[in-house]
Formats: structure tokens, C-alpha cells, sequence
């Protein structure tokens, strides 16, 4: 417990002295601050994450900045998006869904991206579901472009075959036996994904700032009430 209120205490110091927020460091010691991140209208809505199909993929995204996460756009190389990504306001959280095609041995796979308002560049999203285990698992990638690449593009044979580049910097992970988080980060953003093991999947996707004053002002408030040592 002392431990735990000393890592809080130094994570606030070290977030109003610099500026910058080790974002480790905040978990481990206040818990998520996804507490403080509110459901937009695609999860109000209750969509069932391809109910009736047998492989399918829920991609949850939250947005902890105060950018607007905006002009969402998606490839879909396979399957089909029952609900399209949406935007994603600052302190919220979005999700689409994609399924398999009907009456066939085949899963799904695609991207999805935004563009972080005012910084000419995407946050990305790979996701792959394949039909059988026997010889793939799920896979899942997260990406941010260059500054300046604020065009989408159909990047999936990229995230799940090949290496960044090109303007796109990126991670992937296999979710079969275990599930594991994954990140990319620049100087001003991290985004981190983590993903189920099973054939209706789901994935959560956060995108998160570096800046303390870039934070979404309902978790900047979370933040904030980290005690310092007086």
C-alpha cells in the first residue's frame, strides 16, 4: 500500500515538473484511467460484435486526448464491417464491427485509421480473424503514420506481413494461447492494443499523449488528483 502511494505521489510530481506523463507508472500506481472515459454512441447502441456469424471482431477505441480522433476510414480485405468505424471525441470510447462473409470458410481482416485532428497524422488499426486455428491465429497491429500521411490507405498487407515504413510505423501480435498488449509510440502519442484469443474477438485500442496538457480533460481531472509529497 506505501508502495503503491509513493509511485502515485512520484508520478505527480514528475506529470506537473515535466509536463510529461509516464503512463507505466500511472497504472501500476492509480489504477486505468479508462474510468474516466465515457461510451459514445456505437457502444450505447448494445451492436452484438457479429451475433449469428461465427468468426467476428469487435474493435473497441478510446480516445484519451483532446484531439478529436477524426475522418475514420477502413479497408475491409475480408469479410465484411457490419457498423462502420465512427469518430471519437476526446475522452470516449468507439467500436466497429466486422464479421465473415456468410456461408463461407473464411474469416475477417482489414484496417481502420483516423486522423488525430490537428496533427496531420493517423492512429491504425490491422485486424485479422481467420476462419480456422489450424494454421493462423488472430492477429493484431497498431500503427501512427508520419506526420503529413493523413491519407488512408489499404496498409494490411504492411502490418501483417511486412516492417514499417513508407510513412507508417507499426507493431503487431498473435493472440492464440495468450493475450499480450502491444504498443507504437512517436514523440507525441502512444497507441496500444491488446486482443482476445477466441473467433468473436475483441480488441481494445487506446490512443494516449505523452503531454499532460494534451490529455482529454476528464482524465487531465483523473490525473490531477495524483497527491504530490507536500
Amino acid at each position: 500500500m506505501r508502495v503503491a502511494l509513493l509511485l502515485c505521489c512520484l508520478t505527480g510530481l514528475f506529470a506537473r515538473v515535466t509536463g510529461l506523463i509516464d503512463w507505466a507508472a500511472a497504472i501500476a500506481a492509480a489504477g486505468s484511467a479508462a474510468s474516466a472515459v465515457t461510451s459514445g454512441a456505437s457502444v450505447l447502441n448494445g451492436l452484438l460484435g457479429g451475433s449469428g456469424y461465427s468468426v467476428a471482431c469487435t474493435v473497441e477505441v478510446e480516445n484519451w486526448t483532446k484531439y478529436p480522433l477524426i475522418y475514420p476510414e477502413s479497408y475491409i480485405n475480408g469479410g465484411i464491417i457490419q457498423a462502420p468505424p465512427v469518430a471519437v471525441r476526446p475522452g470516449q470510447r468507439e467500436q466497429f464491427v466486422a464479421h465473415k462473409t456468410g456461408n463461407t470458410a473464411t474469416g475477417t481482416y482489414g484496417t481502420a485509421s483516423w486522423l488525430i485532428s490537428s496533427t496531420n497524422k493517423r492512429a491504425v488499426v490491422m485486424w485479422s480473424c481467420p476462419y480456422s486455428f489450424d494454421l493462423h491465429s488472430n492477429e493484431l497491429g497498431v500503427g501512427l503514420t508520419d506526420k503529413g500521411v493523413t491519407q488512408h490507405k489499404d496498409w494490411f498487407q504492411q502490418m501483417e506481413t511486412g516492417t514499417s515504413g513508407s510513412g507508417l510505423n507499426f507493431r503487431r501480435g498473435e493472440y492464440y494461447q495468450h493475450t499480450k498488449t502491444i504498443s507504437i509510440k512517436d514523440s507525441q502519442f502512444e497507441v496500444t492494443g491488446i486482443m482476445g484469443t477466441s473467433h468473436k474477438a475483441k480488441a481494445r485500442i487506446i490512443v494516449r499523449p505523452f503531454e499532460l496538457n494534451d490529455l482529454a480533460d476528464s482524465l487531465k481531472k483523473q490525473v490531477e488528483k495524483v497527491p504530490i509529497v507536500g
